[in-house]
């Protein structure tokens, strides 16, 4: 006897596995309501609620007088199942939900394309990996599809590759150190192909454009790293410095435990009288938002004559409105990378990396220190 609680549920599970596994092939006659009661031992109204499910899934056929059938097989569209921490994550506002709504953006253009469906599935109730709930990932089958956008998913790691899923982690640039602060850092499955944002390689290309553009003396205002060996704003700017011949870098951390927004332009004014940078490669902290919402040198503290380059420490920033030059990724793009890899015939456990592209300035807010002669390109390629 099924206990009262989720006895429709229980049901529905068992008899889907037969029909998946091949235990009651397509074409065959199920056995009579009266006899699935007796076997699980529930009311009929109870049996016939897993069978609805049944039926709208298209696994089996319920035909009028005649009885209810095992579907035959039809040609089904391919699924790709996106991750979500939550159920209402896509429409909360900051930086993480917009990139995942940008992210899902590029996934959806790829299926309709394809004519294949996407599924969301929200593993926790209240966007904490420690209440990931796996039961939320009951319904994928083996050799599923699946998009995760970063290693907070880690716990459901284990269970995803159990199924041998195809995965794609879409995630920050991988270093091989064993800890992050102290504590293991989370790694991507082993199994899943990498789709990697070189943040590294995009404060160099913004500290290099600077150089190019006729800055001598370039500075780096960004966040404060506890981890030295991953830290993609100093590492990428330093390659820059060095290549460009600045013998004393200039670099201005930028504390966590320091004040938000209007502290910024403080220290930064108070730097550039201090050292007299021409150039700026700015990777500002989650909070260092002016009010109107975009950069200019005025709301920086800066004066004209300085040229900046905004380079996010987070690619889920790129969509943030500048009216200076930026680095950026392109997360739609990069969404439809993700959605070809995994509907890919032959699906390979490698690595992507994919660079920034250069965003110039709306038309008529170029700032007065980047001339239109001196606008370089900043094609990563050159």
């Amino acid at each position: 006897m099924i206990r009262e609680t989720g006895k429709s549920q229980t049901i529905y599970r068992e008899l889907r596995a037969r029909i998946v596994s091949g235990r009651l092939e397509p074409g065959r006659q199920l056995p009579k309501e009266s006899d699935f009661c007796r076997e699980f031992g529930v009311a009929r109204e109870t049996l016939r609620r897993a069978l609805e499910r049944l039926e709208a899934e298209n696994l089996i056929d319920r035909r009028r007088s005649l009885g209810t059938f095992v579907a035959e097989r039809r040609e089904r569209p391919p699924v790709i199942n996106f991750l979500l921490p939550c159920s209402d994550f896509l429409s909360r506002r900051g930086v993480v939900p917009v990139f995942n709504r940008q992210l899902f953006e590029g996934v959806m253009t790829e299926c309709y394309q394809r004519n294949c469906r996407v599924s969301t599935i929200a593993v926790s109730a209240d966007n904490d990996n420690r209440h990931i709930d796996l039961r939320q990932l009951r319904y994928l089958e083996p050799e599923s599809r699946v998009v995760i956008q970063s290693a907070w998913f880690e716990p459901v790691f284990p269970y995803l590759e159990s199924l041998n899923c195809r995965m794609v982690f879409v995630g920050g640039y991988i270093v091989e150190t064993p800890l992050l602060n102290g504590m293991p850092r989370p790694r991507p499955p082993a199994t899943a192909k990498k789709v990697i944002f070189n943040d590294r390689y995009a404060f160099e290309l913004a500290a290099t454009e600077l150089y190019k553009a006729g800055c001598r003396k370039v500075a780096l205002a960004a966040p404060a790293y506890v981890d030295d060996l991953y830290n993609p704003p100093r590492n990428g700017y330093l390659e820059a410095a060095g290549r460009f011949g600045q013998k004393q870098p200039l670099i201005f951390p930028l504390p966590d435990a320091a004040p938000r927004w209007p502290w910024l332009p403080g220290i930064l004014s108070r730097r550039h009288a201090e050292t007299g940078f021409d150039g700026l490669v700015l990777c500002p902290r989650d909070g260092d938002e002016p009010d109107s919402g975009v950069y200019f040198n005025y709301t920086l503290g800066l004066p004209d004559s300085v040229k900046v380059v905004i380079g996010w420490l987070m690619p889920e920033r790129s969509f943030q409105e500048s009216c200076l030059p930026s680095v950026v990724f392109d997360t739609p793009a990069i969404g439809r990378i993700a959605a070809k890899a995994l509907l890919d015939e032959r699906f390979v456990a490698d690595e992507i990396v994919i660079s920034p592209h250069f965003r110039k300035p709306p038309p008529g807010d170029v700032p007065a220190a980047w001339s239109r002669e001196d606008m370089p390109s900043l094609n990563p390629n050159n």
